[in-house]
């Protein structure tokens, strides 16, 4: 919910064209792009189903999530929930159809490690789709300059986000080049990797903000030159090997 109808009449303004496609919505088309029905998939990063996007894939496939916090539990968009850490997952190899992580690789200190795991789990010829934050963006570039309560403090107060939102991030994969890197050393094909940004949702707490956001989206997106300045990265890795052997 945007704080006003001044902002509500700014976001109309800027982002009310039907052309116009919101970040989440084309990370979920490039998910269902991929589905079968019946696939076997798997959310890195699940949580407890509050505000989760991901609930709308209809009954046309069998979603599990897991998660390191126990909330995951409370998810009840889940067919199956299970409490783990990401690069230790209990599942066999080869299972999954299409794995799939929204905001999670950013806080991952070893995601080599749970590259290795998603690729395990994969069926060949199965994706992993994923969404994290690019590192050069200005958000993270908060998170990396300020100390982390003062960095919680400022994000808090100067966009939409609130402090319990705001978890410890390691942006070990978290550029074009780092991921690019880590999951084809791991076997991955890169089928798609792009830089996007999109409406400055964190900035809904002032008009000035806002406005400023705009700016700056505008002018990321001018160019292809300045794609490595935008908010998030979405990528699909195809699993192309004949199987995993351990």
């Amino acid at each position: 919910m945007y704080v006003s109808n001044k902002i509500d009449a700014l976001v109309k303004k800027y982002y009310g064209s039907p052309e116009w496609v919101g970040g989440t919505s084309q990370f979920k088309q490039m998910i269902e792009d991929r589905l079968v029905p019946g696939a076997k998939v798997l959310d890195v990063g699940a949580g407890s189903g509050k505000n989760y996007k991901h609930g709308t894939y209809g009954g046309k496939i069998h979603l599990v999530g897991m998660d390191i916090s126990p909330e995951v539990f409370e998810n009840s968009y889940l067919a199956e929930a299970y409490c783990c850490d990401a690069g230790h997952m209990p599942f066999r190899n080869e299972e999954f159809d299409l794995v799939f992580s929204d905001y999670v690789l950013e806080h991952l200190c070893e995601p080599s490690a749970t590259m290795l795991e998603v690729y395990r789990v994969l069926k060949p010829g199965g994706y992993f789709i994923i969404r994290t934050p690019n590192r050069w963006h200005y958000v993270p570039m908060i998170a990396k300059v300020f100390p982390g309560s003062l960095a919680t403090r400022l994000l808090s107060t100067f966009t939409s986000r609130s402090p319990e939102d705001v978890f410890p991030k390691a942006y070990r994969c978290n550029t074009e080049h780092s991921l690019r890197r880590i999951v084809t050393e791991v076997g991955f094909t890169v089928e798609r990797l792009a830089l996007i940004e999109r409406e400055p949702s964190y900035l809904t707490c002032c008009a000035l903000l806002f406005r400023l956001g705009v700016l700056y989206e505008r002018t990321v997106n001018w160019t292809i030159y300045l794609r490595h300045f935008r908010a998030n990265i979405i990528a699909a890795f195809r699993k192309e090997r004949d199987g995993f052997t351990t």
